[in-house]
């Protein structure tokens, strides 16, 4: 669906609802999910002690690419940038970032940057053009940060400019856009 502006939404996802909060309102999603469907969610997701170490291992190893989004994120927030945290994927979210920081939407660790009109829009989510959320996009990102550690920022640097180097602009042949930008994991095989 593509609001007035012209930019792509998405609906709400199943198991959550729209709650307006402040003046003026700001949509946040509440959960809605059953217990029994949660429980399902966890355990899917590695759940347990082991999943629980590796989820602070793969933090500590994104911690460089963390720190650089918390300073940026930081600076966004004197130009009016608003954090909001994210208990359940453990994500601090800059929203409304100036869009000359920020003009769509990045991941640096466990932090995510969105710029103007990139996160949430009349209550849901942004899509990106393939149709995928921009919030699942970015967590698939930080997927790759956990796994990349402090190697992900080189990495993604040298992937980018391979794939302008062969005309696919920034993303399109970029190996670190491919999974995330379609929705189907942190990697293009994935």
């Amino acid at each position: 669906m593509i609001d007035q502006t012209g930019v792509t939404v998405s609906n709400v996802p199943a198991g959550k609802r729209v709650v307006n909060r402040g003046s003026p309102p700001q949509a946040r999603m509440a959960d809605t999910a059953t217990p029994q469907a949660k429980k399902t969610a966890n355990k899917s997701k590695g759940g347990g002690f082991f999943g629980l170490v590796l989820k602070i291992l793969g933090m500590l190893w994104a911690l460089p690419n963390t720190l650089i989004g918390l300073v940026y994120g930081g600076i966004g927030m004197l130009f009016g940038a608003i954090p909001e945290w994210d208990r359940q994927n453990g994500i601090l979210k800059f929203i409304n970032m100036p869009s000359w920081m920020m003009p769509s939407a990045m991941s640096l660790g466990h932090v995510h940057l969105f710029g103007p009109n990139s996160h949430m829009r009349n209550g849901e989510f942004v899509r990106n053009g393939f149709q995928v959320p921009v919030v699942k996009e970015e967590l698939l990102h930080t997927a790759q940060a956990e796994i990349l550690g402090p190697f992900y920022l080189p990495l993604h640097a040298i992937s980018m400019a391979a794939s302008v180097l062969t005309g696919g602009g920034t993303h399109a042949n970029n190996p670190l856009e491919m999974g995330p930008e379609h929705g189907t994991g942190p990697w293009p095989w994935s």
